[in-house]
């Protein structure tokens, strides 16, 4: 799967803002191309996890169908580690026909995807 460059900055970018806070969020796709990059506040109270908020999550499904997307990609950042999933990042991938991205801010000025 692609990802357009948009989609790609304002990921990258919304990452590094909300930095030392962990950042998750969805990201859409049209035609098997991840085309727009959707923040979502990480409900979780932990700095090493995430969690989405469940309104939050219902009020994005539905505006993902609302424009003819679908889901492609749920991402989260590790602060502290490289983009590879941990044994818990496995366990927690509920939708298993998307992709799970990892951005790594080891290097807040060069994130790894």
């Amino acid at each position: 799967m692609n990802i357009t460059e948009d989609a790609y900055s304002s990921l990258v970018e919304y990452c590094q803002s909300v930095y030392p806070r962990q950042a998750c969020g969805m990201i859409y796709s049209k035609d098997s191309v991840l085309v727009h990059h959707v923040p979502m506040r990480n409900a979780g109270a932990w700095p090493y996890g995430f969690q989405f908020d469940e309104l939050e999550q219902i009020k994005t499904f539905k505006q993902m169908r609302e424009k003819d997307l679908s889901l492609g990609a749920i991402y989260h950042v590790h602060l502290t580690s490289q983009a590879y999933p941990t044994a818990k990042d496995t366990l927690r991938h509920y939708y298993s026909e998307t992709f799970s991205l990892i951005v790594s801010l080891l290097d807040i000025d060069s994130p790894d995807v």
